[in-house]
């Protein structure tokens, strides 16, 4: 049997793991590599669900989801995760979305358009002046897409810069869609519970009691201690009809005095309080 001074010295070594929202090749692996770099094995996986449980059992060290887009608002898939884990919201980074039509055929030969709805959503107005004639046809994922135009014939997809180098495809067109200011932003989960850097940002999750005044009361917490909210969403409660869990985020970090002293006033006026993490805020 193995010291357990030789497996620290073979964890320490162990190449780091980090899990994401897959296909490869999507702006969710272009986030995991901003803020991770190269050095890490990179996983993919078909579900943000199948993300947290690879965290929490271990299999990754930390998974990269979507949360919110700048056009299209929250991903409520993440959101939801929220009410049964217990992984630690450890980092946030967002990327600039910039849709390409990509395709092995020139562009007065295409005549399908694959692409995830959201991103052909994204891109209806350029689709309908410059290839009006094109069949569109939803997909899973801008991968997936960027995967059938690579064996079809006069076939393109919508997809990003990355997916045109891993299936060899030519870039016609850069930056095709309707909203020049379009971000998706990232959270990263994991078990690491950040320490303060001056720049933070803190998540939480609560649900209120179900009488008149409740939310404003709770609410009106972060304007006694001078914490600017920069997100709040609201979320059904399964299983409970007509019952909300609200999800705010704020500037400061849970070990900061301010933010101390409201959590604790925050969870006198609610039923149910999780701190879901601190971590820097991304510029």
């Amino acid at each position: 049997m193995e010291s357990t001074t030789k497996r620290k010295i073979k964890d320490k070594k162990r190449r780091q793991k980090v899990c994401f929202l897959g296909p490869k090749a999507t702006f969710t692996e272009m986030a995991a590599v901003k803020k991770f770099g190269h050095s890490p094995e990179y996983i993919p996986f078909n579900s943000i669900r199948e993300v947290f449980n690879a965290v929490e059992k271990g299999a990754s060290d930390f998974g990269v989801v979507p949360i919110e887009n700048s056009n299209e608002g929250s991903v409520s898939s993440t959101l939801d995760m929220f009410f049964d884990s217990g992984l630690e919201i450890c980092g946030e980074v967002s990327v600039e979305v910039n849709q390409c039509l990509l395709s092995k055929s020139v562009i007065g030969k295409i005549k399908k358009i694959y692409s995830h709805p959201q991103a052909l959503a994204q891109c209806q107005l350029w689709i309908t002046k410059n290839l009006p004639h094109a069949e569109v046809i939803a997909v899973g994922s801008t991968s997936a897409a960027a995967e059938k135009a690579s064996k079809e014939k006069n076939t393109a997809a919508i997809a990003s810069e990355l997916a045109a180098e891993e299936y060899g495809l030519n870039i016609i067109s850069k930056k095709i869609q309707d909203q020049p200011m379009n971000r998706t932003r990232f959270l990263v989960i994991g078990s690491l519970e950040p320490k303060s850097t001056g720049k933070d940002k803190t998540s939480t999750l609560f649900v209120v009691h179900h009488k008149p005044g409740s939310l404003f009361d709770a609410l009106s917490v972060f304007k006694t201690h001078k914490l600017n909210m920069t997100k709040i969403e609201s979320r059904p409660i399964k299983g409970k009809l007509w019952e909300y869990a609200f999800f705010v985020d704020f500037q400061g970090h849970k070990d900061n005095e301010n933010v101390k002293k409201a959590l604790i006033e925050l969870k006198e006026h609610t039923l149910l309080l999780k701190v879901l993490g601190s971590y820097p805020e991304e510029d």
